[in-house]
């Protein structure tokens, strides 16, 4: 993974961080919740652009955080009523257009496990680079990737569409 890669993640994961409990997950997301926002992450991202109007269409919306008697939108930050994924893109990601889907995991030891799980559902990755998984799925890249540390853990689902080249 490339340092441009990690700082998009780190930055993109700010966006919760900042949102406190109000945004905070309150179990893991299963493969099919995963699965469901990745396939909303690969139909929203093209090489040219995130249309992240789109998500509503999808039953995405901002994640709310309360403050005292009022509710503040966390920007970059997305939730779907019965789904315990969030979707996040940052102005980095819509930079790079790549599109995050996150979800807590009760262990570190779960990250194999979700990621045996998601391949279920999406298929088999075409590569694995120590904890890195990587999947094809709608022409789009998608990349696990282990977050958080070892009391909060995550994974991280990057989408991405394949840049187009100049000839």
């Amino acid at each position: 993974m490339t340092w441009l890669k990690i700082a998009t993640l780190c930055a993109s994961l700010s966006a919760l961080a900042f949102a406190g409990p109000a945004a905070a997950q309150s179990k893991p997301a299963s493969p099919e919740q995963v699965s469901e926002a990745v396939d909303v992450c690969a139909a929203i991202t093209s090489p040219t652009w995130i249309e992240l109007d789109d998500l509503k269409a999808y039953g995405w919306k901002n994640v709310r955080k309360s403050s005292g008697n009022r509710q503040m939108v966390v920007r970059g930050a997305y939730e779907k009523i019965g789904n315990e994924a969030y979707i996040v893109i940052t102005k980095e990601n819509l930079r790079d257009k790549t599109c995050i889907v996150m979800t807590k995991l009760e262990t570190t030891a779960d990250y194999n496990t979700l990621a045996r799980d998601v391949s279920a559902v999406i298929g088999m990755p075409v590569t694995q680079d120590g904890f890195v998984y990587t999947w094809l799925r709608s022409e789009k890249t998608v990349e696990m990737n282990p977050s958080g540390d070892r009391s909060s853990p995550k994974a991280l689902f990057v989408v991405s569409a394949a840049q187009e080249t100049a000839e």
